[in-house]
């Protein structure tokens, strides 16, 4: 096995696919434990503020912060965002209640998601805590807001009070961690997409090469690397077919099965888009389905002609495969693969005996 060029390209190919599923599952662990830390970190060691001067060291180092207040103030005031569909607004909520808490020497703005103002503001007596990050308000809200502290008598009592020029919004402590467990899970998401198209099909593969030999797994290598370098072999881009064996070498699939248990064959073309409806191309494949029920892709670009001239020299040399598409063995394949394999037994028994 060790001297197989089938085995040893096999296993060139699977080596980088290895060391990416590897690379992939430590940034997601990575960046995982850092979520994790965040949250933590929020959670037990959030920076408090409690003079102007924490405020101001909070707010240029961008600090995670906790601000603790004997009374809310309700500004009646609300930011709404809207939802857009293709640039056209169709919908318009309340992203935040505004309240303010006295922060000496100005009042500080928060903002509070509605399910954090109905918990606060019902609450009869403090104190309140307050978690978050500052951000800047723009001239338009610092004008609204001077208004709403002026007409909050409670507040103001008659006198000029001015906001400060940043609000907090409130943010629970895995609000800041979200973002990267959301970035860990899209990165574990992509190392199953990686493992089923890069390394399972071939695994199957050459599990199934293994199943359908019925001699020394050894002596198939061999017999698959003297087929391969025999003139004779139809030989076209990544797809060689000998005597005994379809051979396909590709970035994504390496494989080489037994010709009489090849069932189906034909070309699929997917197009492909962006954002659901933009065309941005087309994928190719030559589909192979064998008698164990497994099927491979096998995509080329630009492979159109490569694909039809595969598909021609099976019908011509490989009697008992079906050849070309049909949408009833499509849906035999999905819903009864056992049907369709026996139509294909049948189909052999009826090629053997017209050969006699």
């Amino acid at each position: 096995m060790k001297n197989s060029s089938f085995i040893k390209t096999y296993k060139k190919k699977r080596t980088p696919k290895i060391i990416s599923l590897i690379a992939m599952i430590v940034l997601a662990f990575i960046v995982a434990c850092f979520g994790m830390y965040t949250y933590y970190n929020n959670k037990n060691n959030a920076f408090e503020v409690t003079t102007i001067e924490d405020y101001k060291e909070a707010l240029n180092n961008d600090l995670y912060l906790k601000i603790s207040a004997d009374k809310l103030y309700d500004l009646d005031v609300t930011l709404k965002e809207t939802t857009s569909k293709l640039g056209i607004p169709i919908s318009e909520s309340i992203k935040s209640h505004l309240v303010a808490i006295k922060l000496d020497p100005f009042v500080l703005t928060v903002a509070l998601p509605k399910k954090e103002y109905n918990n606060l503001i019902n609450k009869k007596e403090g104190p309140f805590i307050l978690e978050g990050h500052l951000f800047e308000l723009n001239d338009n809200d610092l004008v609204i807001l001077r208004d709403a502290i002026k007409n909050n008598t409670e507040l103001s009592n008659g006198m000029d009070l001015k906001p400060y020029l940043q609000y907090l919004q409130y943010e629970s402590p895995i609000i800041e961690a979200s973002f990267f467990l959301m970035i860990a899970c899209l990165c574990f998401v992509y190392t199953i997409f990686l493992y089923m198209i890069g390394v399972r099909k071939n695994s199957i593969a050459l599990k199934s090469l293994k199943d359908f030999s019925m001699e020394n797994i050894e002596n198939v290598y061999k017999q698959i690397d003297y087929e391969y370098s025999l003139p004779i072999s139809y030989k076209n881009g990544p797809i060689t077919i000998t005597e005994n064996y379809i051979i396909v070498y590709t970035q994504k699939i390496v494989l080489a099965l037994p010709l009489k248990e090849l069932v189906w064959i034909y070309k699929q073309t997917i197009k492909k888009k962006a954002c659901m409806f933009i065309p941005v191309g087309k994928t190719t494949s030559l589909v192979l389905v064998f008698s164990d029920k497994n099927t491979y892709n096998v995509d080329l670009v630009k492979g159109d002609n490569v694909i039809d001239e595969t598909i021609d020299y099976i019908s011509k040399n490989c009697s008992t495969a079906f050849v070309g598409y049909c949408e009833n063995f499509q849906t035999l394949l999905k819903k009864d693969p056992n049907k369709l394999i026996f139509k294909w037994k049948m189909n052999k028994e009826s090629y053997k005996e017209t050969n006699i």
